[in-house]
């Protein structure tokens, strides 16, 4: 009888304490440029709000609107976006009230393959054929540099200004039409018109967007048209982009009489050479200070010196030393600091920076309790740090178990 009740209420508590995601991972067949719709349930406590959800890479791209709130049955589907261009694992994470889960889709097929090799044969087939080649990057948002990250491996506004250097070194004297259709700028005020100086054309007649793309089938001039929303019509000339944001190239080749004859999907990967003063224009910049000498973890250390022993040894008590000089900007320092007043941060992933609360227990020789810990994931999120397993990460900082002193 009393392991029956043990059962019970192991029962119980895992009911209550249920969040999830289901399947933990999801196995997709995908196409090159096949794009397709697909949900995972998230299982979580009624009442739970989804604050965040995240993935490591735009070809896998969350369409359910947040904050949403899981209802009564305790479940709700969460909607994605993912397409074939790059096969790998790619890793979900859904930050709620209650906690953070993760899940993976695993994007099996041969891919795009690299964005370098599509363009050199995209050129050939145009030399070969007699045709021109149009290229268009829809909607490049602003984009510098993929999660904002100098070593983010797809996507670059830096690489996309060098692609029209390159075919003409590729394929001499080929005709080859270079633009950047829909929101060029984003934040980025003048983006737009800086790819103009190395050969791209900040919208072009030959390539229009609209709602409506029917009516611009038949109007001379008009190669392609970008329909901004579920056009149901299909036609040669209606080019739906596989992926936004700068991330691919769609390189159409066409015939003297302006019909699209072919039509390849280009990564911009890192493949392709990077073009420096391009981004150097448009680096993000750090606003507030770093002050080097600041060491808020001391008033930490003063009763807790074992962990904080530890803590010294760790990466996250030199966290700003990973970040190259081109990153210390305010989008990409918050994870590797630790504010000590306003706008002045110190130079490491301090106790602060974890435990809440820690100033006021400080303060009160540890008469008021932390309030709590960050979640890891808050920082070792799916888009920076994919492979990040809390498992395997907290031995390399654990600490505590000490009372103080």
């Amino acid at each position: 009888m009393r392991w029956l009740t043990l059962l019970f209420l192991v029962a119980v508590v895992h009911g209550a304490d249920v969040l999830r995601l289901d399947p933990l991972v999801l196995r997709l067949d995908l196409a090159p440029t096949e794009a397709v719709e697909t949900t995972l349930t998230l299982r979580a406590p009624a009442g739970t709000t989804i604050t965040a959800i995240s993935t490591d890479c735009a070809c896998v791209r969350s369409l359910t609107t947040t904050p949403a709130t899981v209802p009564a049955v305790g479940t709700l589907d969460l909607r994605f976006r993912a397409t074939g261009m790059r096969p790998g694992m790619e890793d979900v994470v859904v930050s709620t009230t209650t906690g953070t889960v993760r899940a993976q889709l695993q994007l099996v097929g041969p891919g795009a393959g690299r964005g370098l090799d599509q363009l050199r044969a995209a050129a050939q087939q145009a030399t070969t054929s007699g045709w021109r080649l149009l290229g268009i990057v829809h909607a490049l948002r602003g984009t510098i540099r993929h999660c904002t990250c100098s070593s983010g491996s797809l996507a670059g506004a830096g690489r996309i200004a060098r692609i029209p250097g390159l075919v003409r070194d590729i394929a001499p004297g080929l005709d080859a039409t270079w633009v950047l259709s829909g929101d060029a700028d984003g934040k980025r005020t003048g983006l737009g018109t800086a790819l103009t100086k190395t050969g791209w054309r900040l919208g072009d007649m030959s390539v229009r967007v609209a709602d409506d793309p029917v009516p611009l089938l038949a109007t001379p001039g008009v190669v392609a048209v970008i329909p901004t929303g579920d056009a149901s019509v299909q036609h040669r000339r209606i080019v739906r982009p596989v992926l936004t944001d700068g991330m691919a190239v769609e390189l159409l080749l066409v015939d003297a009489a302006g019909a699209i004859q072919a039509r390849r999907t280009m990564p911009v990967d890192d493949s392709l050479p990077d073009d420096p003063t391009l981004a150097a224009q448009f680096r993000d910049v750090l606003t507030g200070t770093i002050d080097l000498a600041a060491n808020p973890s001391q008033s930490c250390i003063t009763c807790h010196a074992t962990a904080g022993a530890v803590w010294a040894q760790t990466r996250h008590a030199r966290a700003l030393d990973s970040l190259k000089p081109e990153d210390r900007t305010d989008t990409c320092i918050t994870c590797h600091v630790t504010p000590v007043a306003v706008s002045v941060v110190a130079p490491a992933v301090s106790c602060q920076s974890c435990h809440q609360g820690g100033e006021p227990h400080a303060a009160s020789q540890g008469t008021l309790r932390t309030t709590g810990t960050v979640d890891c994931r808050s920082c070792h999120d799916a888009k920076h740090h994919p492979a990040f397993r809390r498992e395997l990460a907290w031995p390399k900082i654990q600490h505590g178990g000490e009372a103080a002193r």
